[in-house]
């Protein structure tokens, strides 16, 4: 169906419906949201907000909206006005769920192929996917830009754009980030076989470290698979230790410095004695622990 203003700004009380119990908390007042009609912008009635699931420092926030034919789409509210996010092309549903301070939000499309997006400017952005994944999925983003969620069965984080894969718990078959914070601590779950002493954990991981031991990881599947010689993967080693070594001592400087000169040298051999693939896989990891270091 028609939605009416798609991608437009439209007022917006102060208080608005998502129903159940859920509350926001405005100056001076605590508003129950299930008083407001969220119907009333569109030719398409809207049943309900099926949440509000992210909001920023200046009280922006994103959720999801219903139409009455089935169909969902992420809202933003921001500065009193609600925008219905345009319709994703080659989609039918859209969910938003986080906003940072730059006004940038992140979701995904409900589908069996489903895409992560962030979504800027009036414009969508789909998150790549790692290699061999159907499907991605994202849930948080920082005010600097980090984005947390999972591609496949693997938790991810996307680094200026790039999905770096983080390790998993020994044993476990699949896992998601669900939200992260401002100095680099994410949280999420990971799913064991069936059979398992576990069958779910909650996880907290130390972003930095995690990047590291996906660095690592790499680089041992790389040589494995035959794409990189065990001499130029071990000096690739001795950097990462190096600056494990460094933050070991307290020293984030001499860390952040050596993790430079790994991503520059990554760089200036993709293509040539490191396949191109893995040089991006390993500079996005990289990039990811300078983020979390700097």
């Amino acid at each position: 169906g028609k939605w009416e203003g798609e991608g437009k700004q439209v007022p917006f009380p102060s208080f608005f419906c998502s129903s159940g119990s859920s509350r926001l908390v405005s100056p001076g007042a605590v508003a129950n949201l299930a008083t407001f009609d969220l119907r009333f912008p569109f030719t398409v009635a809207m049943t309900h907000a099926y949440t509000l699931t992210g909001v920023n420092q200046a009280g922006d926030a994103t959720g999801t909206a219903a139409a009455g034919d089935g169909e969902l789409r992420g809202i933003l509210l921001a500065d009193g006005n609600l925008t219905v996010l345009p319709d994703l092309p080659g989609t039918t549903n859209e969910i938003a769920v986080d906003v940072n301070a730059a006004g940038q939000v992140v979701g995904w499309t409900n589908e069996a192929e489903g895409n992560a997006f962030l979504y800027q400017d009036g414009q969508y952005q789909l998150l790549p996917k790692l290699p061999g994944a159907v499907s991605a999925n994202a849930g948080r983003i920082t005010d600097d830009g980090l984005i947390v969620g999972s591609s496949g069965e693997r938790p991810v984080v996307w680094v200026n754009g790039q999905p770096v894969a983080l390790p998993m718990s020994a044993g476990a078959s699949a896992g998601a980030l669900k939200s992260v914070n401002e100095v680099g601590q994410a949280v999420g779950y990971v799913f064991y076989p069936p059979g398992s002493a576990l069958a779910f954990q909650t996880v907290i991981w130390n972003l930095r470290d995690a990047a590291i031991v996906s660095l690592g990881e790499q680089l041992s599947a790389a040589v494995a698979a035959g794409l990189l010689s065990e001499g130029s993967a071990r000096s690739l080693e001795s950097k990462l230790e190096a600056a494990e070594a460094a933050m070991g001592r307290g020293n984030a400087t001499a860390a952040a410095n050596i993790l430079r000169a790994f991503r520059q040298h990554v760089v200036a051999q993709s293509g040539k004695h490191i396949p191109a693939s893995l040089a991006q896989g390993l500079a996005s990891a990289s990039a990811l622990a300078l983020a979390t270091i700097d």
